[in-house]
């Protein structure tokens, strides 16, 4: 158990090494790339990045055969060195076991069994403390407390929304989300919920999704946009993709680099959205758009939750959206 709890740590290690050169890279080309391709050609990009690195913890990203096969007899010696090195500097911890002894007339503290047949000494020695069994454990339970503390999050907020909310009532709003899950071919119930505890519009939930309304008087033109942005989100299993999200910054939950992934993640995702909402539309609904992501954007007081979507994806989100 603990020598496959070491192997795991070690490969996501070096997973998480290779992963951090690729994100450096990527963070490089960034602007290049954003005038070639679009946010949702990134969006998916860094998804690709993330399951190649989480199958298993990296063993099939980015590996290079190279021939070094001149350099291992001296890999081996150093290797040799640095262990003796290793076991005569490194702290120790003293275990007492109890060995057999051949002449126990001899030996100190030796004890007859009660049969009389053999006889054991009790022996004291030293040997080093395994310093990446210590840190593996710290690794895997950072991993499990990390994933356990967002998912504790994310229900307690859905819990809270739910009970602070309430369904929506209206006729004319129905009608309007009716018509936009035609329009994409959505036959699912997604339930409306208006909440006084929301500050933005967001799509909540993996099994269930439903809706969140904050408690503006929403115009027809605002609903639809609202609308159509939230089902993209479910159209393309946007929450289900924040779940991945928290599966692998949990797992390099000691790499600044998986934050920062997340962040551009988030950013990417809802600006991708917000092209889709705004494909082929004229001047005025883009002005019109953007005027509500700036309204929502003074507005907004609550943080980020994994699992929930939000109408616009922060400050550089929305000025990659009025660009």
């Amino acid at each position: 158990m603990t020598e496959a709890l070491k192997q795991a740590f070690l490969t996501n290690s070096a997973s998480s090494l290779k992963f951090s050169v690729i994100i450096v890279m990527l963070l490089v080309l960034t602007k290049p790339v954003m005038k070639r391709y679009t946010a949702g050609f990134r969006y998916y990009s860094w998804l690709v990045v993330m399951i190649i690195f989480l199958i298993p913890f990296g063993s099939l990203g980015v590996s290079y055969k190279i021939d070094v096969t001149p350099t291992v007899v001296s890999i081996q010696n150093e290797t040799g060195e640095l262990r003796k090195w290793y076991e005569q500097n490194v702290p120790k911890m003293t275990v007492t076991k109890t060995v057999a002894v051949e002449n126990p007339d001899k030996a100190e503290q030796a004890e007859t069994d009660p049969v009389g047949e053999n006889a054991t000494s009790t022996v004291a020695y030293r040997k080093p403390i395994d310093f990446v069994l210590i840190i593996s454990l710290i690794w895997a339970l950072g991993a499990i407390m990390f994933f356990a503390l967002h998912m504790g999050r994310y229900f307690s907020f859905r819990k809270a929304v739910k009970r602070l909310s309430s369904p929506s009532g209206d006729a004319n709003t129905e009608g309007i989300l009716s018509e936009e899950k035609r329009f994409f071919g959505i036959t699912s119930d997604i339930p409306v919920r208006v909440s006084a505890a929301a500050d933005t519009p967001m799509l909540i939930g993996i099994i269930k999704p439903f809706i969140i309304l904050t408690e503006n008087d929403f115009s027809e033109d605002e609903l639809r946009l609202i609308f159509r942005h939230e089902l993209i989100h479910y159209k393309r299993r946007d929450i289900l993709y924040q779940f991945i999200t928290l599966i692998f910054v949990s797992l390099h939950c000691y790499n600044p680099f998986a934050y920062i992934t997340a962040k551009v993640i988030e950013t990417d995702g809802e600006t991708a959205c917000d092209e889709m909402v705004l494909k082929e539309k004229n001047y005025e609904t883009r002005v019109f758009y953007g005027e509500m992501l700036i309204n929502f954007l003074k507005t907004q007081k609550q943080k980020k939750s994994y699992m929930t979507t939000t109408f616009f994806g922060g400050k550089q989100g929305m000025k990659k959206d009025l660009h």
